[in-house]
């Protein structure tokens, strides 16, 4: 294009010049703002994919990063909650879980927490 704006003011034709050379800077400069918006809608919708969760730690509620999940963190999810990690279900209540990005399903599933049973210990040798 900016060829052709050469080629058009060498020829005398300075309003198609002008206009070509007006063309190309204003394409330049709507490029440039869409790009800068483009990049600052990413920069949010990453900082809104970096989810925190709500744990208990050391018998206090604090919310951390899920990147800094570590076993043994015990999560305290609410309705609409993203669940951030694999995770063993200690205690539900009417708990269902949209698996449609795992599984495809479109209905969610209910989740029950297993009930837990003490086991008698058992020694070494592995009698009782």
């Amino acid at each position: 294009m900016i060829a052709a704006a050469l080629v058009s003011a060498f020829l005398g034709e300075f309003v198609d010049a002008f206009v070509i050379l007006f063309t190309v800077i204003l394409a330049g400069v709507l490029g440039f703002v869409q790009e800068y918006r483009a990049e600052e809608s990413i920069k949010l919708l990453k900082s809104l994919t970096s989810p925190e969760a709500l744990v208990v730690r050391d018998g206090k509620e604090v919310k951390v990063l899920s990147s800094l999940l570590v076993p043994g963190d015990i999560l305290l999810l609410q309705a609409g909650d993203r669940i951030p990690a694999d995770a063993r279900l200690l205690e539900a209540l009417s708990l269902q879980i949209d698996e449609s990005s795992l599984t495809g399903e479109s209905v969610p599933v209910e989740k029950k927490a297993p009930r837990f049973t003490l086991l008698k210990p058992r020694s070494l040798t592995g009698k009782t």
